[in-house]
């Protein structure tokens, strides 16, 4: 899928000059297709992991530790596919590269974080793995 939507041959960078330095920054049309896989990606995503906190809901037994899983799962429900529309719109109109690189970064902060918690909260073993890779 990366090279259909040429992600790949795009990846290479235009220069540009701002205030007598050489700049570096991708393309409008590169940033579209990102969007665009980042778009797909969390359509694939959202529904699979929708059916796996279902299955698991009802599998089990509602303890106290659980409900606190499945209560923070449905807010991650809300917040990554929101974030990353987000994140998809700065994307896809990405005019602004000096600015718009920060705000996608901040906005990239909201799934890793509300994920890692998440993650954390349910496999207590691996939570220092999960806290390193926030």
């Amino acid at each position: 899928p990366l090279l259909q939507l040429g992600l790949l041959q795009d990846l290479a960078w235009s220069s540009t000059a701002t205030a007598g330095r050489v700049g570096r920054r991708f393309n409008t049309s590169t940033m579209r297709r990102w969007a665009r896989a980042l778009a797909y990606t969390s359509c694939i995503a959202v529904p699979m992991g929708m059916l796996i906190f279902l299955l698991d809901l009802n599998l089990g037994k509602l303890e106290a530790q659980k409900a606190a899983w499945f209560s923070s799962a449905g807010f991650i429900f809300l917040t990554v596919p929101i974030s990353l529309w987000a994140i998809w719109g700065h994307l896809a109109h990405y005019r602004q590269p000096l600015v718009q690189r920060y705000v996608v970064r901040i906005l990239w902060m909201v799934p890793l974080y509300s994920v890692g918690s998440w993650l954390s909260l349910r496999f207590h073993d691996f939570a220092l793995f999960f806290g390193a890779v926030r």
